[in-house]
């Protein structure tokens, strides 16, 4: 420690190199494990000295750029966008004679006469694709961004080694898009530590993947652009389907080096929708459906992490964000009420979700009409619901369900045609029936008929029946006939009939 002191307060001869002196730093763990704050700084400056001694010690000259070819832009920008700077844009182009980049065509060589607003907006768009939309300040270090992409993977676990490098453990998406085998990578040193549960996403027309971190109603961009081997791009190519592609609202923030900054009260001006009640202002309105959308594309992505719990949070403030400002009969907030009610099938919330799809379907014949694709396709995904939990085992029994559930409630009586053919079929068709039908299903002699006529599952239907409409079931010559049929169970049927009428 005597040694690295007096590196830091001499101006003498004495050198000490890179890796003794990032050693002699560990022993001041103790100071550094106070001040949280410093955590990322020291991290960012530590990881470059300490491997200065394995570098070339001449600068590498190309045509329109001099260069240390340390590393690449993205990772520079990662571990010191955080640090202070007089003047704003050298937090920029003080890392170009580091970068392993040719920047020469991406508008970045140093120009104080460009703006710190347009020229933040380079970088990301250097770093990230054209294709994103920015937002940038000239009075403010942060970055909205919108664009599109793909989730890879989360990471699951992380643990710094003594090289300041972060042990992360990330979780992938196998071909199926589930979350599968885990592989283990170390990354380079950045200004914010990548934690447990962060996203790793490709964004669209990226070269790199993107760590993030869900907040309210966006995400923070903790690394821009990680450095990750070559197959986790060939891993994420097979999965780029049209339907996988997400909405990501970015936040990327170089004000503030703490993991809580995203909380801070300077980010509602510009991330919330304005609170008052929507009255007759536009502006407000726009800013409930803003929100809503950003929550909207949220939720899909904590979906497809399988994180439903959060997932439903963010579409249940997303529907009240359309319900206040287009309406509760409005398409939009149709289709995330249909989307809310899949998240709670996926959750095994089988109540929920049915009255849910109930509520839009009923919506939907009145908006759009009964034959409208759109209602037919959350009549789809209601008849779906029920075949999760058993209740459907054939095509014959989703045709039934399928025809019961286009009517309306109820305007339209239930026929005893309808019930002898749904006897035919399974016990849990027939409860699902009474359950929604109750009185309205007609008992008749023809119906117990072809109850102890069905060879399969007669008995268990006899026994519902009776359970729920003993009353109305009756015994007759012809009844006891169809029951006889069956030498296997008739009997059984034949002896719970004559035990209900004891």
């Amino acid at each position: 420690m005597a040694a690295a002191r007096y590196i830091l307060i001499s101006c003498g001869p004495t050198e000490i190199d890179g890796y003794a002196f990032c050693s002699g730093l560990e022993f001041l763990k103790g100071f550094r494990g106070t001040h949280l704050d410093l955590q990322g700084l020291i991290r960012s400056v530590t990881y470059l000295i300490r491997g200065a001694i394995f570098r070339s010690k001449y600068v590498s000259r190309k045509p329109g750029r001099v260069s240390l070819d340390i590393c690449p832009l993205g990772e520079l920008v990662d571990m010191y966008h955080t640090h202070e700077a007089t003047n704003r844009h050298d937090k920029i182009y003080a890392l170009l004679g580091m970068s392993s980049d040719n920047l020469s065509a991406a508008g970045l060589s140093p120009d104080y006469r460009v703006s710190w607003k347009e020229l933040l907006q380079q970088l990301v768009k250097f770093l990230l694709s054209k294709q994103v939309s920015v937002k940038t300040w000239n009075d403010r270090e942060m970055a909205i961004i919108d664009s599109k992409g793909y989730v890879l993977g989360q990471v699951s676990s992380v643990k710094s080694d003594q090289d300041n490098r972060q042990n992360v453990n990330i979780n992938f998406k196998n071909t199926s898009q589930h979350l599968g085998h885990t592989k283990e990578y170390n990354l380079q040193a950045s200004a914010k530590s990548v934690q447990k549960g962060d996203i790793v996403c490709l964004l669209q027309g990226a070269s790199k993947p993107t760590i993030i971190r869900p907040y309210k109603d966006h995400f923070a961009i903790i690394m821009i652009a990680v450095t990750f081997p070559k197959t986790i791009r060939a891993e994420s190519d097979s999965d780029r389907r049209p339907d996988l592609l997400r909405g990501f609202p970015l936040v990327w923030n170089w004000e503030n080096a703490s993991d809580g900054l995203q909380d801070q009260e300077e980010y509602k001006s510009l991330m919330e929708a304005n609170r008052r009640v929507p009255g007759h202002s536009q502006k407000e309105l726009e800013d409930y459906v803003k929100k809503a959308t950003r929550l909207y594309s949220i939720a899909l992505i904590l979906e497809d992490l399988k994180e439903y719990k959060e997932a439903k949070k963010k579409l249940q403030e997303a529907i009240e964000g359309y319900k206040r400002a287009l309406g509760k009969e409005h398409l939009r907030t149709l289709g995330l009420i249909d989307k809310l009610a899949v998240i709670y099938k996926k959750s095994r919330q089988w109540k929920e979700a049915e009255e849910l799809l109930l509520q839009v379907i009923q919506t939907r014949k009145c908006v759009q009409g009964e034959e409208h694709s759109d209602t037919f396709c959350t009549l789809a995904n209601l008849v779906s619901t029920y075949r999760d939990q058993g209740y459907l085992k054939g095509i014959e029994e989703l045709e039934v369900i399928t025809d019961l559930l286009k009517r309306k409630e109820h305007a339209a009586q239930i026929t005893e045609k309808e019930v002898v053919k749904i006897a035919q079929l399974s016990k849990e068709v027939m409860t699902l029936l009474l359950d929604r039908r109750g009185g309205n299903v007609p008992i008749t002699e023809e119906v117990v008929m072809a109850v102890a006529g069905n060879r399969g599952n007669g008995k268990e239907i006899i026994t519902l029946l009776l359970d729920r409409r003993g009353g109305d079931v009756l015994i007759t010559k012809e009844i006891v006939k169809a029951a006889a049929r069956d030498t296997w169970r008739g009997e059984g049927i034949i002896t719970l009939l004559l035990e209900a009428t004891s």
